[in-house]
Order: C-alpha cells, then structure tokens, then sequence
C-alpha cells in the first residue's frame, strides 16, 4: 500500500491556465511549484484516469492535511503509544534472551516490534 501510494504521488499531471495547458509536472513539484508562484491554485489539472479538470487547490490541500497531524490528535497519540509498544517489544526480546534463551519467542518478540515500529511509521 505504501508503494501504491508513492506511485500515486509520482504521477504526472498536466496542468491548464485559463483553459491553456501550460505544462506537465510530477504530482510532488505540485506544491513546491504553487509555493514560489510558477503556479496558481486556480489552475486546473487532469491525470489519466480522472474525469475532468480539478483545481490545483484540491491537491495541495491534499498534500498538506495528509502530512500534518496534530500532536493531541488521537492519531498522534496512536503513532506514539505504537513506537513505544514496538520498543518494549524489542526490548523484552533482548531482556529475554539473556535470562531464557529460546530464541524463537524473542526473534517473533523483536519482529512484532519492529513491525508494530513501521506500522506507526507509515499509517496516515
């Protein structure tokens, strides 16, 4: 899903001013481009697979309401609870095999940790 997203973002979209196509751009020089003033928010852009025009605004707004969470969100407080869950994890791990080695519990201890680490990492 993570690919599938970076690919996504990797598209590239043709844009129009005033019904001119003024250039193709990939989807994340969009808001880089809008910030220094090469593009407006009211221009259109279209990608294969979309049904019409769609206002530049539409986009950059995606980009940054999907970057930004809020400390005291409960999604932020779900990133932290998960990161510090995975290294407890990982730590049992490798408290438990010092004390008890049998290694197959902490390699499966330390992989759900680590998972538990990348599944905070790269939810939304």
């Amino acid at each position: 899903m993570f690919a599938l997203a970076r690919l996504h973002r990797a598209m590239k979209v043709t844009v129009s001013r005033d019904g001119v196509t003024i250039g193709v751009w990939e989807r994340a020089d969009i808001k880089a481009a809008v910030a220094s003033g090469e593009l407006q928010p009211t221009d259109r852009y279209f990608a294969p697979g979309m049904p019409d025009w769609v206002p530049l605004s539409t986009l950059t707004q995606a980009f940054s309401s999907s970057r930004k969470i809020h400390p005291s969100s409960p999604l932020a407080s779900w990133h932290r609870l998960a990161t510090y869950a995975g290294v407890a994890l990982i730590l049992a791990a490798g408290f438990g095999a010092i004390i008890h080695p049998n290694y197959l519990t902490q390699a499966l201890l330390a992989a759900a940790g680590f998972l538990l680490i990348a599944a905070a990492r790269t939810s939304p």
